[in-house]
């Protein structure tokens, strides 16, 4: 678990950053353009693993990451049109952001860990690069009916459903499923899939899903959203995985994949879903 470190800051001035890092991060900015949204998150303690100190930055059409430890500074840079995903989870206190895509030609992730304490510093820059990778614009839709079904039994994924789509992006489908277990054999713990829900808009795929490990009241608690990018989709397949399941594989470029399975009785809606993102594909 991470050790309470010194908060995130969202930075909105060179100034506001350790001074080994404001030189690199100077560099960045063009005259007369705006400052982008930055974030700089302190070195913190990851199990046995130590986190570097990271700068967060999105520019208009890219996303920098600077990183400085011991052996120095070193970035990576993510251009809007060639993210695959991005992915932020919680498990308790610990946070994470996941960014996949293309870099020079190559699949490349970067993961930047953070308490989950301060994910309010953290989530309005997620949603504004967001905003910047899919091309949303201001426009209000009225999604919230869309998952009235969750509503009350299933508060958290109401919540988190809720809370991953942002303005500027319409909800065309959902779908939840509740965690897979396996039938045949009496174990400890016989979950074999989390619980988790598919959600399609004009703009992303988005799946919410609880944690599946050892420590099943740590995974009750927890909870990963990963944004798919509908631009980086190439195809979508829906393999049966075993009896009574199915899989449904979304290939992305560089082929980024992210797999979530279903019970079979869900095999009508998945072929739906399918179906829709392909039309959206060719659209």
């Amino acid at each position: 678990m991470i050790n309470r470190q010194p908060s995130p800051s969202v930075i909105t001035k060179v100034g506001e950053l350790p001074v080994p890092l404001q030189e690199p991060f100077a560099g960045l900015l063009k005259a007369g353009a705006s400052f982008p949204d930055a974030l700089y998150i302190p070195s913190s303690n990851w199990g046995d693993e130590i986190s570097p100190e990271k700068i967060l930055a999105d520019f208009e059409d890219h996303l920098f990451i600077i990183e400085q430890d011991e052996e120095g500074i070193r970035q990576m840079i993510f251009a809007h049109k060639d993210i695959n995903y991005i992915q932020n989870g919680r498990i308790l206190l610990e946070s994470w952001i996941l960014v996949s895509g293309m870099v020079d030609g190559e699949r490349k992730s970067h993961m930047i860990l953070y308490n989950s304490v301060d994910e309010k510093k953290v989530l309005p820059i997620i949603n504004a690069i967001r905003k910047r990778v899919n091309q949303m614009t201001d426009q209000e839709f009225n999604n919230r009916e869309e998952f009235m079904d969750l509503y009350p039994d299933n508060l958290k994924f109401f919540n988190y459903s809720n809370r991953s789509v942002i303005k500027g992006e319409k909800v065309l489908f959902t779908l939840y499923q509740d965690s897979i277990k396996n039938r045949f054999y009496r174990v400890i713990d016989n979950r074999i899939a989390p619980s988790h829900i598919l959600i399609l808009s004009d703009k992303e795929i988005i799946i919410i899903t609880e944690t599946l490990s050892k420590h099943k009241e740590a995974d009750s608690y927890s909870g990963v959203v990963t944004y798919i990018s509908l631009h980086q989709v190439k195809d979508v397949l829906l393999p049966e995985r075993a009896k009574n399941q199915f899989s449904l594989d979304i290939i992305m470029t560089g082929d980024d994949r992210i797999t979530s399975v279903y019970t079979d009785d869900k095999e009508d809606e998945l072929r739906q879903f399918v179906g829709k993102v392909k039309k959206l594909m060719h659209s």
